[in-house]
């Protein structure tokens, strides 16, 4: 059958095995390759072909490239570039948000490389061959150039694997310490904070007087909340958006510069009232894995994760997203809260709104939902997350419902948000971290609070606050106003540290133009993209991008004239903020 082929077909097809990952990136992202860069995966591929003579070698060579094509096209259908060292980093740090992507892919991958690899093997059994020793040479030389010389696919999959093998790096112990700082208040309030988890804005409940069907029992015990309906984290991965949250800064430093900044934590610990300090908790359905901090237990006077919930070392959110954390954590703190001393600064940091959506199938009144990551059957996985917002709520009640209980008629506070958005076929997106648009930026918030927590003036100001754009950034400066050390000379010397400002009090300075970013030195991401938030617009860009495109927050509009005065303004302050353009290019 060979010897009937034409020999000029063998050695095309042997040219086509050869070409195959060079003409994949050539016809996914462009002409951006020369032939000489890809020179190396063409010697490698085609000479590795051309002395593929027995059939085992033709089988194995078949399957690996097989399971590497597979690999990119599933992973470029999903974030829309190729696997690469960063996508690798970021992928082991974030194995939370991976984790339910790979499982609900797996059948499909598995499939999907089956094909293409008894594809590759009758390719590569018409293929021609050559003198075994020479094509081998020729080969192996390729494969040793192709990590160094080229960025094809095939290269960014080998050099993604060798860093999924390494361990990761230590986190840093980091030296934080604040001066104790001296509140003019004469009652410290208590304080719970409430953070879930990739819940946008346009899922939960906005003013206090509308139906509110995703969280009905929280909105129903905090009916005199202000929402804060313009409230934006700065990125779209948790690690990323907490950090800012608890810190107060964008953490686009080193890892150490990141650990060795101060936390909510550290500054709640140093208010005092006389002799008395706040008792600060942090009680997670999560792992202490989003910290760069390893000495973040330190901080606090009570630390809980999942592991000390189940009583064992838990991997990950996804090892047990099936069994009910966020219930497990509602039952810890109706035991615990009512021996708290205070005042009490309670953090309690929920995880069933994570993919692939925890649900009460007895409660899940959005239907017909669906909990696979996919793109067929968006509408499914959307009911499936709202859904799991809806379950979470009777947890988030729970602990609210014993908050309350606890502090009786002393002066309390609630403050609620979430960590980032969430994205249901938006922008070429599922879940989150793939870009800064709305869907996973825009998230709800609320601050509630009773018995003379806050002064007349502070409610007014933070009802103006109401429908302005705020940001995660403007939380903790808000908690330092409400303890009552905001204008304190101790805190000066962070003060200028901190980018936002209290919502507590009309604003003290002219808002400027912030980063909002996926990426940092400390946290690589799959896919470059970053953006600039300002009051009406925001700048976003990523990696295919040939520069910014301005959208209208409120609306959603995009496509907006970067004539637009604020765009103008914003592109401005992009060139300091972001030298460099996602697609690498310079910004200018």
């Amino acid at each position: 059958m060979l010897g009937s082929m034409p020999r000029a077909v063998r050695w095309v097809l042997a040219g086509l095995f050869a070409l195959q990952f060079f003409t994949l990136d050539l016809v996914l992202r462009g002409p951006r390759l020369s032939l000489l860069s890809g020179l190396s995966s063409v010697l490698a591929w085609g000479g590795l072909a051309l002395a593929a003579r027995p059939a085992w070698s033709k089988l194995a060579l078949a399957l690996l490239a097989g399971v590497l094509l597979a690999l990119q096209l599933s992973f470029f259908r999903h974030y829309h570039t190729f696997l690469d060292v960063d996508a690798a980093r970021a992928a082991r740090r974030m194995w939370t948000d991976v984790a339910p992507v790979v499982w609900a892919k797996l059948p499909s991958f598995v499939f999907m490389s089956g094909l293409l690899a008894l594809g590759e093997l009758a390719c590569l059994y018409r293929a021609a061959v050559w003198a075994p020793k020479p094509a081998l040479r020729l080969g192996l030389v390729g494969c040793m150039l192709l990590p160094f010389v080229s960025p094809t696919p095939d290269a960014t999959a080998f050099a993604a694997a060798r860093v999924l093998g390494q361990s990761e790096p230590a986190r840093t112990a980091g030296s934080v310490h604040v001066d104790e700082l001296p509140t003019r208040r004469e009652h410290l309030p208590h304080v719970l904070f409430l953070l879930t988890e990739s819940v946008r804005a346009s899922d939960y409940c906005g003013l206090p007087s509308q139906a509110c069907p995703t969280a009905p029992e929280t909105a129903a015990l905090l009916p005199e909340r202000i929402a804060l309906n313009q409230l934006r984290s700065l990125g779209s991965y948790t690690a990323i958006a907490v950090n800012a949250l608890f810190a107060g800064r964008m953490p686009q430093s080193t890892r150490e510069r990141v650990a060795s900044t101060p936390l909510c934590f550290d500054f709640a610990r140093a208010v005092r009232l006389g002799r008395l300090r706040p008792r600060v908790h942090y009680w997670s359905a999560q792992t202490d894995s989003l910290f760069e901090r390893s000495d973040v237990r330190d901080a606090v006077d009570s630390f809980v994760t999942l592991d000390e919930l189940y009583g064992r070392r838990v991997s990950g959110v996804q090892e047990v997203m099936d069994e009910g954390a966020d219930g497990l954590l509602a039952d810890y703190a109706e035991r615990t809260l009512p021996s708290l001393d205070g005042p009490i600064f309670l953090t309690v940091h929920w995880s069933g709104t994570h993919a692939p959506y925890y649900l009460d199938k007895t409660r899940a009144p959005f239907t017909p939902y669906r909990r696979v990551a996919i793109w067929t059957g968006l509408d499914e996985l959307h009911n499936a997350y709202k859904n799991a917002i809806h379950a979470q709520d009777v947890s988030v009640a729970r602990v609210v419902r014993a908050f309350l209980s606890r502090v009786g008629s002393e002066p309390w506070l609630v403050l609620f948000t979430s960590d980032h958005g969430e994205a249901f076929g938006e922008h070429k997106a599922i879940l989150h971290g793939q870009n800064v648009y709305e869907e996973q930026i825009h998230v709800p918030g609320f601050v509630a609070f009773g018995n003379g927590a806050l002064e007349p003036a502070q409610i007014e100001a933070l009802a103006a606050h109401r429908d302005e754009t705020v940001t995660h950034l403007d939380l903790l400066p808000t908690l330092l106003d409400a303890w009552g050390v905001w204008d304190s000379f101790t805190l000066s010397g962070h003060k200028k540290q901190l980018e936002g400002q209290s919502l507590l009090r009309a604003l003290e300075r002219p808002r400027s133009a912030l980063p909002v970013t996926n990426c940092t030195p400390w946290f690589p991401c799959p896919l470059a993209n970053w953006g600039v938030l300002g009051i009406e617009h925001a700048l976003v860009s990523q990696a295919w991008d040939d520069g910014w495109r301005c959208v209208e927050l409120r609306s959603g509009r995009e496509g907006v004239s970067m004539h637009e005065a604020e765009c103008e303004q914003l592109a401005q302050a992009s060139r300091t903020l972001w030298p460099t353009l996602p697609n690498g290019r310079p910004n200018r």
